[in-house]
């Protein structure tokens, strides 16, 4: 999220630098799982498309900022769709979208949007940047001098955490929600969160594939079985016709 609200200091030095912070823990983290970057305001853009080069993400990273999009606002619907499009359709395997916003958008519906991405097995799990409490938007001019966002009345500006959106999001995809702390915990727990649900469905197909195969066995069970029948009729048969034959000669 790169909207302007992302300046808010509710987090040290403000809630767009602790995104960064999270984002950097989590991509050391991973092991073998591709990542890309979506970022978002009044609209959103890939970043980064999806690469195993977490160096290259990572230098992506460090170039934005809130004036990076043209667009202001925050338009979590279009972060969305763009995210779910990022994804290879066909491709196998776990996809999932991790949210990292305020939450305080007002473009079109991000919940419908979240649904469908869960039609296409894509799974988002929330995390909430900034505080239920409105604090102000800090802007810092040429000069080093700090101001605040004023509406038409020359109030200021405040901005706060969505809960209510973010929850929902995550809930209509089978995921989950994370209010951001001032440790570096919440990605590491989604990311075992994803590792579980990985380890589960693994574990959920090879119990399928030992149920399938063992019809196998069974049936080389019974071939053995019919062949030996068959070899025991003939044994006897056979010894039938051997006693009638001494038995004929014997007259």
């Amino acid at each position: 999220d790169l909207s302007r609200s992302m300046l808010a200091e509710d987090f040290t030095p403000n809630r767009l630098e602790k995104a960064m912070q999270e984002i950097k823990s989590f991509m050391k983290l991973l092991e073998g799982d591709r990542i890309g970057l979506v970022v978002f305001s009044g609209e959103a853009q890939i970043l980064c498309p999806l690469t195993l080069d977490y160096g290259a993400a990572s230098l992506f990273l460090e170039e934005v900022n809130t004036d990076w999009l043209p667009t202001p606002g925050t338009n979590l619907t279009d972060a969305i769709d763009v995210a779910t499009k990022a994804f290879v359709t066909e491709e196998q395997g776990f996809k999932n979208i991790v949210l990292i916003t305020d939450g305080e958008g007002h473009e079109g519906d991000p919940v419908e949007a979240a649904k469908k991405a869960a039609e296409q097995g894509i799974t988002i799990y929330a995390i909430g940047i900034g505080q239920p409490e409105g604090v102000p938007i800090p802007i810092e001019d040429d000069s080093g001098s700090v101001t605040y966002v004023r509406d038409s009345k020359g109030e200021r500006v405040t901005t706060k955490l969505d809960i209510d959106t973010l929850q929902q999001i995550a809930a209509v995809t089978g995921g989950r929600w994370h209010q951001a702390t001032g440790g570096q915990l919440e990605l590491r727990e989604i990311y075992e969160e994803i590792r579980e649900q990985e380890d589960k469905e693994l574990t959920s197909t090879i119990t399928t594939i030992y149920e399938d195969r063992y019809q196998i066995p069974l049936l080389i069970g019974f071939a053995i079985l019919l062949i030996e029948v068959c070899l025991s009729d003939r044994k006897k048969k056979k010894n039938r016709y051997a006693a009638r034959e001494e038995a004929l000669d014997y007259v």
